[in-house]
Protein backbone atom coordinates (compact mmCIF):
# COMPACT_ATOMS: atom_id res chain seq x y z
CA UNK A 1 0.00 0.00 0.00
CA UNK A 2 1.25 3.46 -0.85
CA UNK A 3 1.89 5.99 1.85
CA UNK A 4 2.09 9.76 1.81
CA UNK A 5 0.23 12.38 -0.20
CA UNK A 6 -0.36 10.30 -3.33
CA UNK A 7 -2.50 7.79 -1.43
CA UNK A 8 -4.72 10.48 0.06
CA UNK A 9 -5.11 12.22 -3.30
CA UNK A 10 -6.16 9.01 -5.07
CA UNK A 11 -8.68 8.10 -2.40
CA UNK A 12 -10.42 11.47 -2.78
CA UNK A 13 -11.56 10.49 -6.30
CA UNK A 14 -12.80 6.87 -6.29
CA UNK A 15 -13.86 6.92 -9.97
CA UNK A 16 -10.35 7.91 -11.07
CA UNK A 17 -8.85 5.35 -8.69
CA UNK A 18 -10.99 2.55 -10.23
CA UNK A 19 -10.03 3.60 -13.76
CA UNK A 20 -6.32 3.63 -12.87
CA UNK A 21 -6.61 0.17 -11.29
CA UNK A 22 -8.30 -1.19 -14.43
CA UNK A 23 -5.55 0.25 -16.64
CA UNK A 24 -2.84 -1.31 -14.44
CA UNK A 25 -4.55 -4.72 -14.52
CA UNK A 26 -4.90 -4.69 -18.32
CA UNK A 27 -1.25 -3.74 -18.70
CA UNK A 28 -0.18 -6.53 -16.33
CA UNK A 29 -2.55 -9.26 -17.55
CA UNK A 30 -2.90 -8.54 -21.28
CA UNK A 31 0.20 -6.45 -22.01
CA UNK A 32 -1.78 -3.58 -23.57
CA UNK A 33 -1.76 0.17 -22.90
CA UNK A 34 -5.27 1.63 -22.57
CA UNK A 35 -5.81 4.86 -24.49
CA UNK A 36 -9.55 5.32 -23.87
CA UNK A 37 -12.13 3.72 -21.59
CA UNK A 38 -15.33 4.61 -19.80
CA UNK A 39 -17.45 3.11 -17.02
CA UNK A 40 -19.75 0.44 -18.40
CA UNK A 41 -21.68 -1.54 -15.80
CA UNK A 42 -21.54 -2.33 -12.08
CA UNK A 43 -22.52 -5.75 -10.75
CA UNK A 44 -23.04 -6.52 -7.08
CA UNK A 45 -22.97 -9.88 -5.37
CA UNK A 46 -23.94 -10.39 -1.75
CA UNK A 47 -22.43 -13.41 -0.07
CA UNK A 48 -22.84 -14.58 3.49
CA UNK A 49 -19.37 -13.29 4.34
CA UNK A 50 -18.98 -10.33 1.93
CA UNK A 51 -20.64 -7.80 -0.33
CA UNK A 52 -18.72 -7.51 -3.62
CA UNK A 53 -19.14 -4.68 -6.12
CA UNK A 54 -17.52 -5.18 -9.55
CA UNK A 55 -16.96 -2.11 -11.73
CA UNK A 56 -16.57 -2.99 -15.41
CA UNK A 57 -15.09 -0.57 -17.94
CA UNK A 58 -15.48 -0.54 -21.72
CA UNK A 59 -12.10 -0.13 -23.39
CA UNK A 60 -12.48 1.52 -26.79
CA UNK A 61 -8.85 2.17 -27.74
CA UNK A 62 -5.55 0.58 -26.79
CA UNK A 63 -2.00 0.04 -27.99
CA UNK A 64 -0.45 -3.38 -28.31
CA UNK A 65 -1.75 -6.82 -29.13
CA UNK A 66 -3.67 -8.42 -26.24
CA UNK A 67 -1.79 -11.43 -24.86
CA UNK A 68 -2.68 -13.59 -21.91
CA UNK A 69 0.10 -13.97 -19.36
CA UNK A 70 1.61 -17.45 -19.43
CA UNK A 71 0.25 -18.23 -22.91
CA UNK A 72 -3.13 -19.50 -21.64
CA UNK A 73 -6.07 -19.41 -24.07
CA UNK A 74 -8.77 -16.82 -23.44
CA UNK A 75 -11.78 -15.35 -25.22
CA UNK A 76 -11.20 -11.66 -25.84
CA UNK A 77 -14.35 -9.88 -27.00
CA UNK A 78 -13.49 -7.53 -29.84
CA UNK A 79 -9.80 -8.45 -29.89
CA UNK A 80 -8.09 -6.78 -32.80
CA UNK A 81 -10.83 -4.15 -33.14
CA UNK A 82 -8.86 -1.21 -31.89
Amino acid sequence: MKTGGSSRAASSNPVKMLAQAAVRELEEELDIHVLASQPWVVREHVYEHAHVRLHFRRVTAWEGEPRVAGGAAAGLAGAGCH
